[in-house]
């Protein structure tokens, strides 16, 4: 049997230079040391896996406890385009990789991807959407992931979920700096409500209309 205590929260963070706009690579890194606050808070234990993406991939954290995680490793400098495809996806292997090294009762009961971007995918050169669409789906169906996608823009979410990203986790706020913070609150009750109430994640339609 896996850990039942133990959640296992994947963040994959947009630093592409359109972050720049409007303040919102500032709410972004303000809305996700928050959320890693509020999850910290919560019962039961918390390790994290930090990746930072624009047209070059950086993996920046695996595994860490995420009471001690260094906060600068959540800093968001724009620049650079969208490889989203690419980071999900080298993503998904190497923590599941390192997770696969571990005994089984070693193993988080609970693993989480949230996947935070303000633009399309246009440079990823080692995942397709069908390439992206089967890792998740296999994830999800053999391992029981959940998968999270926020964006700014409708179009955004319509290309993730044609990867593979559930509809009823993936939502868009406006593209803005408002946007973002808002974003980042909703992923952060959502992922609250199901680890304390042991339920899949699920993003409401109260939800959606606390989206700025």
């Amino acid at each position: 049997m896996t850990d039942a205590e133990l959640t296992h929260l994947i963040l994959v963070l947009d630093r592409s230079g359109s972050m720049k706009e409007g303040g919102k690579a500032t709410e972004a890194e303000k809305g996700v040391r928050a959320l890693v606050d509020e999850q910290v808070a919560l019962p039961g234990r918390l390790e994290i896996s930090v990746a930072r993406f624009d047209n070059v991939y950086e993996l920046l954290a695996t595994a860490a406890p995420a009471v001690s995680l260094d906060r600068d490793l959540l800093q968001i400098e724009p620049r650079g385009m969208t490889a989203l495809f690419d980071a999900v996806g080298r993503t998904v292997t190497t923590v599941g990789a390192n997770l696969a090294d571990r005994a089984e009762e070693a193993r988080p009961g609970r693993v989480v991807v949230l996947v935070a971007t303000d633009g399309l995918e246009n440079a990823s050169t080692e995942y397709t959407s069908d390439g992206l669409r089967q890792l998740i789906d296999q994830q999800t169906k053999v391992y029981g992931w959940e998968f999270m996608f926020m964006g700014t823009s409708q179009d955004a979410v319509l290309q993730a979920v044609s990867a593979g990203f559930d509809p009823s986790r993936a939502f868009f706020a406006g593209d803005s700096a408002a946007g973002v913070a808002s974003a980042y609150g909703v992923s952060s009750g959502a992922l609250r409500r199901a680890r304390i109430t042991g339920t899949p994640i699920e993003v409401t339609e109260d939800d959606r209309s606390d989206l700025a």
